[in-house]
């Protein structure tokens, strides 16, 4: 018989996801507090703390524990696949329906994108998808009637995908339908990236494509990086949620871009 005094495998992983977004949001947190807030004594806290920090996932301190720098949330696949899922899904379930028409799609290594491959597959093979992102790779492959070229490159394994001038070269020989991104940053209507083998590559995938559809979810807008991209133009579709600031909406139009807005999901608040 069950000891009811002991939780099972999923209420522990799912407070450790709790746990692990808390932490994320802030920043940082002390253990006693992690243990106040969870109603948890402080040495589950601790074994749990442990298991993320095995992970890759939290650095431990002497009593409190922190998220990794900002650069690495935003652009490694690991911490991206974990953020914001809710909403990632209400965008990717969106752009489904604008690409019913394309023939081929170019897919960066953006996990916001990774949404929309299950939702593409066709009875006849008359889909045809690149990509960058081995993950992508995968996910499309097994879905019925989409062919896959995974382009040349080399690996970055924190972000499973390839990059560098081989793989820029290889997008080159490529024309497409549409062209399937996202950014880590948006502001006032332009677009940002901090890596800039990431945004020459994505800026390549723009210039082979007859139209750029871009999901952006509420989180990325009023923020800066390194690098720039081209303005956007009125063939661009961005699709987003209606957490989005007015001001940044606007700002997206006023550049010339068309937008789709679907609701934000109750959990993404």
């Amino acid at each position: 018989m069950a000891n009811p005094g002991r939780r099972s495998a999923a209420d522990v992983n799912t407070r450790r996801e709790q746990m692990l977004d808390r932490i994320l949001s802030q920043g940082r947190a002390e253990i006693q507090q992690l243990a106040d807030e969870f109603g948890i004594s402080a040495m589950t806290v601790h074994r749990d703390v442990d298991s993320l920090v095995a992970d890759g996932l939290l650095a431990k301190h002497r009593g409190w524990v922190e998220a990794p720098s900002a650069l690495l949330v935003q652009t490694s696949a690991r911490w991206r696949l974990r953020s914001g899922q809710e909403v990632k899904s209400v965008l990717a379930t969106a752009a489904v329906g604008f690409l019913t028409d394309a023939r081929s799609v170019l897919v960066d290594d953006s996990t916001t994108c990774l949404g929309v491959l299950p939702g593409l597959a066709r009875p006849l093979g008359n889909l045809t998808v690149v990509t960058n992102y081995l993950r992508a790779a995968r996910l499309a492959g097994n879905r019925l009637g989409i062919r896959v070229h995974l382009l040349p490159g080399e690996y970055e394994p924190d972000l499973d995908a390839v990059f560098g001038v081989a793989t820029v070269d290889a997008v080159r020989t490529w024309r497409v339908d549409v062209a399937l991104l996202s950014v880590p940053a948006v502001a006032d209507g332009q677009l940002f990236h901090p890596l800039p083998e990431s945004r020459a590559l994505k800026v390549a995938m723009t210039e082979a494509a007859d139209r750029r559809v871009l999901l952006v979810d509420h989180s990325k807008f009023g923020h800066t990086s390194t690098y720039v991209f081209p303005p956007l133009r009125p063939t661009d579709l961005v699709v987003l949620d209606d957490a989005t600031p007015t001001a940044e909406i606007d700002a997206i139009r006023a550049a010339g871009a068309q937008v789709h807005i679907v609701p934000t999901p109750v959990e993404t608040y």
